[in-house]
């Protein structure tokens, strides 16, 4: 008999179909990355049906990454880069789209500034309508007394700021004899008053003590007293209720003027008729 070659043993090498450490450490890298992307789109509020895609086809690509065949393989890779860079495409997306309409919504602070500085807060604007603050001085009053004259700029005791549309009280005016006031129809269309109050710096006399009282209806909402010598006080006031507000303010016959820095109220619509200049 003829001498039979034998055959070598089959071996498969273990590089082919072999799942090695750096297979692993990128499956765990790239299912860290697809399960982080999924909670930010569901955190940033993206539809379900985009989390679940993103989620699927990052799952499929893990999945391709153990196939034997190496197209399956880079299948696997190109899925996850896929999600991963979809999902950071429509984050961006979502956060500028944010950015731009917290940029174009108002600003709910500026609608009641509150200061205590020596000072206007805010400058007089021109004459409109609609939501806002409107100067009183610039309104007519459904009733007034003979001692309040408006002005365009006043100071007040110590302070040097001057107020934009101003009230002077200058007569001898009293709770139970009342000559310096104004009243406003605010019939329920305003929220705020603001007003700053104090002496005049101007004047001639400089002595007494002005008292300062805000009325809704016949009801006195608040007050304030107010010497030559004293700063501005800032008084801002809850009007949500009022129908008629009154500014009126107490003062013997030798005090100094009193003084009603830039009153303003915050209002759906005018306190009353523009008041036409002299």
């Amino acid at each position: 008999m003829g001498n039979v070659p034998r055959s070598k043993p089959v071996t498969t090498s273990g590089h082919g179909g072999g799942q090695g450490p750096a297979k692993w450490v990128f499956a765990v890298l790239g299912g860290i990355a697809v399960a982080a992307a999924a909670v930010a789109l569901a955190a940033a509020g993206v539809g379900p049906a985009l989390v679940v895609g993103v989620s699927v086809l990052g799952v499929a690509g893990l999945a391709a990454l153990f196939a034997p065949q190496q197209l399956l393989k880079i299948f696997g890779v190109a899925a996850l880069v896929v999600a991963l860079v979809g999902s950071a495409g429509v984050l961006a997306g979502v956060l500028k789209y944010g950015e731009r309409e917290a940029a174009s919504s108002p600003a709910l602070g500026a609608v009641t500034p509150v200061t205590t500085e020596q000072g206007p807060t805010t400058t007089s604007g021109p004459v409109r309508s609609g939501e806002g603050w409107y100067d009183l001085a610039s309104h007519e009053p459904v009733e007034s007394g003979d001692g309040q004259e408006l002005v365009s700029s006043i100071s007040i005791g110590v302070g040097r700021e001057p107020f934009p549309e101003s009230i002077r009280g200058s007569s001898a005016s009293s709770v139970a004899l009342p000559v310096n006031f104004r009243t406003w129809a605010t019939a329920g269309r305003c929220t705020r008053l603001s007003v700053w109050v104090g002496k005049d710096a101007a004047s001639a006399q400089k002595d007494g003590t002005g008292q300062f009282v805000v009325k809704a209806d016949d009801q006195e909402l608040t007050s304030r007293q107010a010497g030559a010598t004293d700063a501005p006080q800032h008084v801002e006031v809850d009007i949500s209720t009022v129908s008629r507000l009154t500014l009126l303010d107490v003062r013997a016959s030798r005090d100094a003027a009193n003084a009603w820095g830039t009153p303003r109220v915050y209002c759906t619509a005018p306190p009353g008729k523009t008041r036409v200049s002299s």
